[in-house]
């Protein structure tokens, strides 16, 4: 980076904090939901955003006229299920 920061100037520095900023505050937070994310939650959250990956391609094929993003809010309600399925089964 410092390469590029002689090169293009300090613009470059700048944006350089701001990613560390930015990639620092994502990985303070997954530290804090460390213990929230069970197996079984991955699995959820993975298995909805599967689910995303292949409507966006059947939407980009012309097959289907599916809307995506009315279906976003499935990644964070998927992984609460999970959640409470896990937490209610013996």
């Amino acid at each position: 980076m410092l390469a590029f920061a002689s090169y293009l100037g300090w613009g470059v520095a700048a944006s350089g904090l701001a990613v560390l900023v930015y990639q620092g505050g994502l990985t303070a937070l997954a530290q804090v939901l460390q213990q929230v994310m069970t197996p079984a939650v991955v699995a959820a959250m993975t298995a909805v955003g599967g689910l995303l990956v292949i409507a966006i391609g059947l939407r980009l094929l012309g097959l289907a006229r599916i809307r995506v993003a009315n279906l976003l809010p499935a990644v964070l309600l998927a992984p609460l299920a999970a959640g409470v399925v896990a937490a209610v089964r013996p």
